[in-house]
């Protein structure tokens, strides 16, 4: 596995512990939907580091805090 993946991975990890509710596919598409904009093709089009910085943003945002 790439490092890029990898970091996707941990990040994927860090957001289900801050939305614990949120089935992994819903995360997965909220990620994308974050990095591209709320398109019907966001999943299959954003590309690993562009989730990666979307993720990166949200945690940022919401640091310290959890949406059960």
């Amino acid at each position: 596995m790439n490092p890029e993946r990898e970091e996707l991975l941990r990040l994927m990890t860090e957001l289900s512990e801050m939305y614990p509710n949120m089935r992994f596919g819903q995360l997965v598409t909220n990620v994308a939907y974050w990095a591209k904009g709320p398109t019907a093709s966001a999943a299959w089009d954003a590309a690993d580091q562009e989730m990666i910085e979307a993720a990166r943003n949200n945690l940022q945002r919401n640091k310290g805090q959890r949406f059960d």
